[in-house]
């Protein structure tokens, strides 16, 4: 019986030559103690990640996960039967435990997305070290967090730990054979990763693909392999009830797919790195005609390895299929495990582009590094800006007099934010006008609406539709902020075409805020001389 054929190596333009800096005292060093390169990254990372989480006020989706993850267990699968918010029960339980810490509720409630984003990281970094050096594994770390996965790390979502999942399950798959429980790694990676979000059940097709490429080539079947992909099953069929209950929502989800979203997808997880690209490409041409002379290295990654890793740069082409035909629901950073596959590759690109040299892979590193703390520093300080005018625009508020009139808003970020940051005699007369039927009249969309509705019982706010509204108030105070989608703001439009009489009685930059006549007597009381 002859022997099953060894893969070959995938020829990326390389030689077996070693590169002129082979013992270049950078690479030297770091070869005997790679571990600093990761230290090093973490340095950065973790320091302007945490400031970040400390200062960013939560947004709309955040306070969604907030609200949820506060409740027993029993409560938050009540509040995911509504079909509300579509993240698995898993990622709630995690945030709950997150929150238990007793961490200032912005850190806490991102804690596990922060260490995420770290694992994720250290995925792409060892698997670098492995197949390239330490190096060029620091350099791929800064290609993964120039990326939009950053910017995830300090999100309250499942959608980080999507990514770190993805990481984890393809560090394992690719050792698998050389490393003791990497198949039980393998699974459980997949599952945390699905766990976190329904989406990263895509992530088992690029792998499943390279899977299937070496059985063809290498004749040799891992049937644990494939046990590991199958129990990705296990989240999604224990998930099984809540997963339609979200699909109720699909028909009106704001986010529909289209072919453009593919390209939307890699304009979303590159938007971050637009400082660097320049500089790094012109540091390779550089790089490549000083050293044409120069024999290229040989790069020790496997053909089904460069199969797995094209399979998750193209997760956007599978992801709008997907939702095209199965969930009806699309938005960009469901695709952000693509990321891990951009880095890796972009890593082993510049290896091939730098010769496999030490000091201009180092240089890129470190501009990749400066781009990530210009951009970091740059949204630290646009979240104190954002923190500030949310004082500011409650001290506003609070000014307006009219205490006696309600404070009805119809925009979920908005409604959220005041609800979150406003002093308790403010919150206590707001109210969200979450009105199915005239969001989708008006905007062509409910999803915010239904989830209010759906989720009222564990939102300590009112809620009531716009025809229980005019029941009940003959006048009240309408708040609306054009900078936070203007457009969703249907309350105004739809006042109007009823008749309603609105007063401008104040203007906070964006932020109007409106005395509105609701009852024919009421609109009998007032003077001649309305706004609108």
């Amino acid at each position: 019986m002859s022997a099953a054929p060894t893969q070959k190596a995938t020829r990326l333009t390389y030689s077996p030559e070693p590169s002129l800096d082979e013992a270049s005292p950078p690479r030297a060093w770091l070869g005997g103690h790679r571990w600093w390169a990761m230290l090093l990254f973490t340095a950065l990372y973790l320091p302007l990640t945490l400031e970040r989480a400390a200062v960013k006020p939560l947004w709309e989706d955040e306070l969604f996960t907030l609200a949820i993850s506060r409740q027993t267990l029993p409560e938050m699968y009540r509040a995911l039967a509504t079909g509300a918010d579509q993240h698995p029960l898993p990622f709630y339980v995690v945030t709950h435990a997150a929150l238990a810490t007793g961490l200032p509720t912005e850190i806490a409630i991102r804690l596990p997305e922060i260490i995420a984003g770290w694992i994720a990281a250290l995925a792409v970094f060892l698997y670098l070290a492995r197949v390239l050096d330490a190096i060029y594994a620091l350099l791929g770390i800064f290609c993964l967090m120039t990326t939009a996965v950053w910017g995830y790390a300090t999100e309250a979502r499942g959608y980080e730990l999507m990514v770190a999942g993805s990481a984890v399950a393809f560090l394992a798959w690719q050792a698998v054979g050389r490393r003791r429980g990497a198949t039980l790694g393998l699974a459980a990676a997949l599952m945390a990763a699905v766990a976190s979000h329904y989406y990263a059940l895509l992530v088992v097709a690029p792998l499943a693909t390279a899977e299937a490429w070496r059985t063809w080539t290498r004749r040799e079947r891992r049937v644990g392999v494939w046990l590991a992909f199958a129990a990705t099953l296990v989240p999604l069929a224990l998930s099984l009830s809540l997963v339609r209950a979200g699909r109720g929502y699909s028909a009106t989800f704001w986010g529909k797919p289209s072919f453009q979203g593919v390209g939307d997808s890699y304009l979303f997880l590159l938007s971050s790195a637009a400082l660097a690209l320049a500089p790094v490409v012109a540091l390779g041409a550089w790089s490549a005609i000083g050293a044409s002379a120069v024999p290229m290295r040989r790069v020790p990654i496997r053909r089904d390895e460069l199969v797995a890793l094209l399979g998750l740069l193209a997760l956007p082409v599978l992801g709008v299929l997907v939702a095209k035909l199965v969930t009806g629901a699309f938005v960009a950073r469901y695709m952000l495990p693509a990321a891990v596959g951009l880095a890796i590759l972009a890593a082993i690109a510049l290896f091939g582009l730098f010769h496999g040299r030490a000091l201009p892979a180092l240089s890129a590193a470190f501009m990749l590094a400066a781009c990530l703390l210009y951009v970091g520093t740059m949204w630290v300080s646009l979240d104190r800006q954002q923190a500030q005018r949310q004082v500011n625009l409650a001290a506003w508020m609070a000014g307006a007099g009219h205490e006696e009139l309600p404070i009805v808003v119809a925009q979920p970020a908005a409604f959220l934010s005041l609800a979150q940051y406003a002093p308790a005699s403010l919150t206590a007369r707001l109210v969200f006008l979450g009105d199915t039927a005239e969001a989708q009249r008006y905007l062509r969309q409910d999803t915010a609406e239904r989830g209010f509705s759906d989720l009222a019982p564990w939102f300590p706010r009112t809620v009531m539709s716009y025809a229980e509204l005019r029941r009940r108030y003959p006048e009240i105070l309408l708040y609306a902020d054009w900078n936070d989608f203007g457009i969703r703001n249907w309350a105004v439009s739809r006042l109007l075409d009823d008749g309603g009489r609105l007063q401008l009685i104040g203007r906070n930059r964006d932020a109007q805020l409106f005395r509105v006549w609701l009852s024919d007597s009421a609109r009998a009381g007032i003077g001649t001389n309305p706004a609108m």
